[in-house]
């Protein structure tokens, strides 16, 4: 049993929500926040769709503390997962978080555990990751790393990492090209990552909100945060790759 709680966010895809939904159960988390944004009016299939994900809460059987927040009024697709993020740290110190098209291990749940309470006080772990696209990469002898690229098909972190994001980069003009240089490896990849971060910076100036990934990038980038890695992946994307993409993920 998974003690630390866990996010489940959902939309209206319930052939992804049936595997990733299932994956959870058989972790059994002590408490289990599903957060579900509601669908469109005006689009029959996804409210029908919408409502076979929702339903998916009435199958928490074991001894669970289960919270929902099932939104009534539409919103877009930022800052819907912004609420949804924020209402697990707004009630707790610490998550892991999986989204509706990500299937986990078991493995992944007692991972983030782990390292949840190993890193705690070091500030300058950011977030934890169930993802490695790399495994041929392990620069240690250990069954983790650390990296300063941000990979979320998974992940777990704390409130207080959360609660020091400027959310909407409003540093950016007077920090671009100055942090950026002493944190990347090399000049190529600073000035792709700032090409990325402005393409953020430009998204929020325009809609107000934006993509919370990018944003906890920079953030993290700029006060010299790093991210922790598993050496294998634990995690698989079944949108973008199916199930069979990764075997550990079965």
């Amino acid at each position: 049993m998974v003690e630390t709680p866990v996010l489940y966010i959902a939309y209206c895809r319930p052939e992804y929500a049936r595997q990733s939904f299932d994956a959870i159960k058989r972790a059994k988390p002590k408490k289990l926040y599903f957060y579900s944004n509601i669908a469109r009016e005006g689009h029959a299939d996804e409210i029908k769709r919408n409502n076979e994900v929702r339903a998916m809460a009435k199958e928490v059987d074991w001894d669970c503390e289960l919270k929902t927040y099932f939104r009534d009024e539409y919103l877009d697709m930022y800052p819907s997962l912004w609420t949804a993020i924020d209402w697990v740290f707004s009630n707790e110190e610490k998550a892991i978080v999986i989204e509706e098209d990500c299937v986990a291990t078991k493995a992944f749940f007692d991972f983030c555990e782990s390292m949840l309470t190993k890193y705690e006080n070091d500030k300058n772990v950011w977030l934890i990751s169930g993802n490695n696209f790399t495994p041929e990469y392990s620069p240690t002898d250990k069954n983790y790393f650390f990296s300063k690229y941000l990979d979320i098909w998974g992940w777990a972190g704390w409130r207080n990492r959360w609660n020091r994001l400027d959310r909407t980069m409003s540093s950016w003009p007077t920090q671009k090209g100055k942090a950026f240089a002493k944190y990347w490896n090399s000049f190529i990849q600073s000035k792709w990552m700032q090409y990325r971060f402005k393409l953020a910076y430009d998204f929020y100036e325009k809609t107000g909100s934006g993509p919370w990934d990018y944003c906890f990038w920079y953030n993290a980038s700029l006060n010299n945060g790093k991210f922790l890695k598993p050496s294998i992946n634990l995690v698989v994307d079944v949108e973008m790759y199916g199930t069979n993409h990764n075997p550990a993920a079965n």
